[in-house]
């Protein structure tokens, strides 16, 4: 049986779980900085809150979700996309639609959920008028760099801030992907919805 996921815009009600999948993707409990994973919980949870109020234009956060037999709903994975320039410093930098925060539960990594999500951001960049969609991956994680790479983006250049150089961080790769008319439908952008 072909599992459904359903990809909407962040509700009120998605807030506390959206927040918990981003600080256990994002911050590993198991290291010395452990004992600081609840706060920054919270405040990623403050963040989402204050947004899903606002329904900033050209800003979404959508979230995936899997109904099971018995119609409970999972959380499977999360993503953002924003128009803004890609750098803040610049001027001359156009206004573009930039993907952030992709996050899968780890109960169903490497099922597509990932790729459904970033399918999702291209089609919402589609409603907003954009023909091409960017986002950042750190050059040492193998997976996302295969995730994106077969969906479709491709390195466009090296970023690597000053102070990052500085602090000898990873380095980052900005991908970029032209656009074309999406299918898929996002729940809140137009009537249906999506399905993997």
């Amino acid at each position: 049986m072909e599992k459904r996921i359903v990809v909407r815009r962040l509700q009120i009600d998605d807030v506390a779980r959206v927040a918990t999948l981003l600080s256990d993707s994002f911050y590993a409990n198991d290291s010395w900085l452990g004992w600081a994973v609840p706060i920054f919980r919270m405040g990623i949870y403050q963040d989402l809150k204050t947004r899903a109020l606002t329904q900033t234009p050209r800003h979404t956060c959508l979230v995936g979700f899997q109904s099971s037999a018995q119609g409970e709903t999972t959380l499977v994975g999360t993503v953002e996309v924003t128009a803004k320039p890609l750098t803040a410093w610049s001027l001359l930098d156009p206004t573009v639609p930039y993907v952030s925060n992709l996050a899968v539960a780890k109960a169903f990594r490497r099922q597509g959920v990932g790729q459904h999500l970033l399918l999702a951001c291209e089609q919402v960049a589609n409603t907003w008028g954009f023909n091409e969609i960017y986002l950042h991956v750190k050059e040492e994680n193998r997976s996302a760099r295969r995730l994106y790479k077969r969906v479709g983006y491709h390195p466009y250049r090296n970023d690597v801030p000053i102070w990052a150089r500085l602090l000898g961080s990873p380095q980052e790769l900005l991908l970029r992907k032209p656009l074309m008319q999406s299918a898929l439908k996002v729940q809140g952008l137009q009537n249906g919805s999506s399905s993997a």
